[in-house]
């Protein structure tokens, strides 16, 4: 039986700042002094719209989502999760709980809806390097869970998000699950996010740059209004050679097409 835990005021800071961006998180120490960090689950996570603040990075609590309530809930009242897992069950998610490792420099997600959760806060206060970070970890190659979806299918609300970094975000997520489209299909067009991200490449920061291998793989699975093959570097400045004529030409995607430049 793990030690009994309680809740800590007063955590190291290097703990705190692992909760940085999740306003209901609360955590907790054992008796051997280690942490673990506690979520609860059933208030649906979102950015609240602003028109003076474009870069708004706080997290509402949406308690009003049926939808949301009831696909957290269906174990009935004492569902709550095995303490131990972090939850991820359908009705077995009330809550999340996240061992903080010795280091204090990370935490660990010990199921996929706990790592998808992690990620929609993440994304939701705009740590685009934790994001792109975490994305390899929150994939399945299995039919989802009812949690499971529902956490996936909220990081769509951040389609509108249209800082360098959260297009660098989408493509991270996006070439992830290029082998698990059956189960996990992100609800945004690669074309469109690979056309902003090449159009804000210079703006893009070091810490979420895909390389150049990332790039062109996610290029080949776009649909391209001819059929090219790559050569040379970065996607930020392409150079394409069409197949059929062998001419070369810079080409920048915007929108869901592309232009010759």
């Amino acid at each position: 039986m793990p030690p009994l835990s309680r809740y800590d005021p007063s955590p190291p800071e290097p703990v705190a700042e692992l909760t940085r961006g999740i306003p209901h998180a609360v955590v907790l120490r054992n008796a051997i002094g280690e942490y673990s960090v506690l979520v609860p689950a059933t208030s649906r996570p979102v950015r609240p719209a602003s028109k003076t603040d474009l870069l708004k990075s706080n997290i509402l609590l949406d308690r009003r989502s049926k939808e949301w309530v009831n696909q957290f809930t269906k174990g009935g009242p004492d569902a709550g999760g095995d303490p131990n897992d972090g939850g991820g069950a359908d009705g077995d998610s009330r809550h999340f709980i996240y061992p903080v490792h010795g280091s204090l420099g990370f935490l660990f997600t010990p199921s996929l809806a706990s790592s998808l959760f992690l990620l929609l806060l993440r994304f939701l206060n705009r740590q685009y390097d934790a994001v792109f970070r975490m994305a390899e970890s929150c994939v399945s190659d299995t039919e989802l869970s009812g949690v499971e979806r529902t956490v996936f299918n909220q990081l769509r609300t951040l389609r509108e998000d249209q800082h360098p970094d959260a297009h660098a975000c989408r493509l991270r997520i996006s070439l992830a699950t290029l082998g698990s489209r059956e189960h996990m299909a992100p609800e945004w067009s690669l074309e469109e996010e690979l056309g902003a991200y090449v159009t804000k490449h210079a703006s893009v920061s070091a810490a979420c740059r895909l390389t150049m291998q990332e790039e062109l793989e996610l290029l080949d699975h776009c649909a391209l209004d001819i059929k090219v093959r790559l050569e040379g570097a970065r996607l930020g400045g392409l150079l394409i050679q069409a197949d059929a004529q062998g001419l070369c030409a810079c080409r920048a995607y915007t929108g869901g097409g592309a232009r010759a430049l």
